[in-house]
């Protein structure tokens, strides 16, 4: 059984708040009828190209701030984790 929200349907089809817009495509898919047995949840975050780009603009603003700012340049030595990929848009699509 899959539930799904698209964005063409009114707001209160799809769990928002009435009067709100349904900011995102999502689905939910249940396994099996077992309440125990966890369901795929897609919240498709980065379903648009336009996510990307602003994922990537807040990275490289945060970073910018934490970095390279004159409170945290001394505490923030390296990217954690991982560096991210901030001139990739094929990179920044995969999930983190």
């Amino acid at each position: 059984m899959a539930l799904r929200c698209a964005q063409d349907q009114r707001p209160h089809h799809c769990g928002c708040q009435p009067g709100a817009a349904c900011l995102y495509a999502w689905e939910l898919t249940l396994q099996s009828a077992d309440p125990l047995v966890q369901p795929d949840i897609n919240l498709n975050f980065f379903a648009d190209d336009l996510d990307v780009i602003a994922r990537r603009e807040c990275l490289c603003f945060t970073s910018g701030v934490l970095i390279k700012g004159e409170c945290f340049k001394d505490l923030a030595v390296s990217e954690y984790p991982w560096e991210m990929p901030l001139q990739s848009d094929v990179e920044m699509k995969h999930p983190v």
